[in-house]
């Protein structure tokens, strides 16, 4: 199981790193500022969820919409679909596994 472990860190950097770069872009922030929103956010989210499967998909919502209150804008629209990756329950690989 240690290489599925490895496959989903890999794929949540991926997409904690994607999605901090398209933020970054669309506020005119420094993606590091974004990407410890986002850890922290991923961290908080695990302590008290059940469910880990979407934990990333939600700390990505949420840090775009603090951004998005913080900047004052309607919306962040300009993000491609890459930065909120589609869930896919069918892929071990985007599960969120963490230690007990």
């Amino acid at each position: 199981m240690a290489n599925g472990s490895e496959r989903a860190r890999a794929e949540r950097s991926r997409l904690l790193e994607t999605a901090a770069a398209e933020l970054a872009q669309s506020t005119g922030q420094q993606p590091d500022e974004i990407r410890d929103d986002l850890v922290s956010e991923v961290r908080s989210l695990e302590q008290s969820a059940h469910v880990k499967d979407f934990i990333v998909i939600l700390a990505i919502k949420s840090v775009k919409e603090r951004l998005r209150q913080r900047h004052g804008l309607s919306s962040l629209h300009e993000l491609s679909s890459s930065a909120v990756p589609a869930t896919r329950t069918d892929s071990p690989s985007v599960r969120i596994h963490t230690s007990p």
